[in-house]
């Protein structure tokens, strides 16, 4: 079951769970497969009005699958998109990737050592 603290959230497609996050590790699988940053990887699937490519979707998808799935290739991933329906897949990736940038949480270590509240 996804943890939504951990920036998880679950696929449900043909009786199994896919559990995507968007790690640290996760963003950089992004990164380095489009050769860009976050933010700009992030704008990229934000305003999709001039279309999107295929291989671009199937990517951001796989990336978030590689810390709890790391069996499923591309190719895989791919199958599991078809499966869902892209909507549903995307908006899985979607959800996962706008709680890789949520606020942390309570009780975390701070660089000095001090534990950052919420509140």
């Amino acid at each position: 079951m996804a943890n939504k603290q951990k920036g998880e959230s679950d696929l449900r497609v043909g009786g199994k769970v896919y559990t995507l996050r968007y790690s640290t590790n996760a963003l950089c699988v992004l990164e380095d497969a489009f050769d860009d940053t976050v933010q700009n990887i992030a704008k990229r699937f934000e305003n999709t009005s001039n279309g999107v490519r295929m291989s671009d979707v199937r990517m951001f998808f796989h990336a978030a699958l590689t810390d709890n799935h790391p069996d499923i290739d591309l190719a895989a991933a791919g199958l599991i998109i078809s499966d869902a329906g892209i909507d549903v897949a995307m908006a899985s990736a979607s959800e996962a990737f706008q709680l890789a940038f949520a606020p942390s949480v309570a009780g975390a270590e701070t660089p000095k050592g001090k534990r950052k509240t919420l509140g």
